[in-house]
């Protein structure tokens, strides 16, 4: 299956195809696409993870065509 990520600025991208997509095994998970990207696991738990617009959890089973963000908290107000 193909999903769509916009991933975080530190991220190399070179497992991303020039459109930006990753091939995954059907029933791969959020935490399985966060592995293959290679994000280091200490920001793992300074991330938002949405999918398709929503906040989810790492056990996610990612559909073909899903769209992920890896996302900071950004503080304000």
């Amino acid at each position: 299956m193909k999903v769509k990520v916009y991933a975080p600025g530190f991220l190399t991208q070179e497992q991303l195809n020039s459109q930006g997509t990753v091939t995954l095994p059907d029933k791969s998970t959020l935490d399985d696409l966060y592995h293959l990207l290679h994000i280091p696991d200490s920001f793992r738990f300074s991330l938002f993870c949405i999918v398709n617009d929503k906040k989810t959890s790492w056990e996610t089973q990612l559909k073909d065509n899903d769209s992920v963000n890896f996302m900071y908290p950004m503080p304000g107000g």
